[in-house]
């Protein structure tokens, strides 16, 4: 409309401030926004890497929606440390700042993760443009950092091969197995404190605590009483993965076990050092606030990540995951489009002149 677009201090803006802000960057760089009731909306902010000191975590995630409608209309935006350009991006494909096709999907058939299409990507050595539109190249959303490129997240390659909608999830059947899948994942990453044993393992041990702690009477047990609630929750979707799974003739009973089985024994989250890093307060000082008050990591983002959309550490990741489909059983949203933002290059409005 005429007017600048000022980018906030993400350090203290309001999801108010942030939502208008991700909305209207979003739709000046030809971008695709929702304005609709619970329909999700997300974007990746991509920043210039500073040589002095390294930072390579230093981009931002938004997911944004709108709950309600007119007088009632409550705007929520959640943002989260990542990085849009694994890698150098001088030596290494990455994407071009633009709007994609994202579905749910998984990642190096292990976990649950985004599947990005229809992509225009730089290739390696600053190397030529190229357009692909499958998901198949390896452009997805995961996990990251940690000194790793897998955010904490104990995780074994193709133990999930076969699930269906791993390869994207395409129709509504794939879509409601890797939605149950995201939401497990995302129960599990709150309890996976350490990696000393599963994440589910972890949770089904504060659900006994809890239990004992009910019967003696205990008040005030919040924790524990989320405890009871997360691990009924898991236990159910774990069940209805299984059962949407058998639908399928064609799928073995004991490969679908050995799928519930990864779940429980072999998924691990490291939760606790993920916290003390973004929070800053632990033993490695690596977390720093940039000029517009967003949070960076100071930390090497791997380069096997290379062209993927990276969010900093398993368990923030899979909030963002959650949140951005929380509501699609009901709005029927099944694919989101993902505006990638360059805030390096300033806005130039397309010259036209009269021939």
């Amino acid at each position: 409309n005429g007017k600048a677009i000022v980018v906030p201090n993400f350090g203290t803006a309001d999801e108010v401030t942030l939502y208008d802000f991700f909305r209207d960057i979003s739709l000046a760089r030809h971008g695709l926004w929702s304005d609709q009731d619970k329909i999700t909306n997300i974007v990746g902010l991509r920043r210039s890497i500073d040589s002095a000191d390294g930072t390579k975590w230093n981009d931002t995630y938004a997911v944004a929606w709108i709950e309600g409608s007119g007088r009632n209309a409550v705007k929520h935006c959640k943002t989260y440390v990542g990085s849009t350009e694994a890698g150098e991006n001088t030596k290494y494909r990455h994407m071009q700042p633009q709007t994609v096709l994202t579905t749910l999907g998984g990642h190096h058939k292990r976990q649950a993760g985004g599947r990005n299409s229809h992509i225009l990507v730089q290739n390696k050595n600053q190397g030529d443009l190229s357009f692909d539109a499958s998901d198949a190249n390896g452009f997805n959303f995961h996990p990251g950092g940690m000194e790793g490129q897998r955010g904490g997240v104990g995780v074994k390659n193709d133990a999930l091969k076969g699930l269906p909608g791993l390869d994207g999830a395409m129709s509504d059947r794939t879509f409601h197995i890797q939605h149950l899948l995201a939401e497990v994942s995302f129960i599990l990453s709150k309890w996976g404190t350490n990696k000393s044993k599963s994440a589910y393992a972890h949770l089904k041990q504060a659900n006994t605590d809890a239990i004992a702690s009910s019967n003696q009477a205990a008040k005030g047990q919040n924790a524990s009483s989320t405890a009871i609630a997360d691990f009924d929750r898991a236990q159910t979707l774990l069940a209805d993965i299984e059962a949407a799974c058998l639908q399928d003739k064609d799928l073995k009973p004991e490969k679908v076990a050995t799928w519930i089985a990864y779940l429980k024994n072999t998924l691990q989250f490291d939760a606790n050092k993920e916290a003390e890093i973004l929070s800053g307060w632990g033993e490695e000082d690596k977390l720093h606030a940039l000029k517009d008050g967003a949070m960076a990591v100071n930390e090497k983002v791997e380069d096997s990540s290379q062209g993927c959309q990276n969010i900093y550490g398993g368990k923030s990741f899979y909030e963002f995951w959650w949140q951005m489909q929380q509501f699609s059983e009901d709005t029927g949203q099944r694919r989101w489009y993902y505006n990638l933002i360059d805030l390096t290059i300033s806005y130039k409005p397309i010259q036209t002149q009269q021939s």
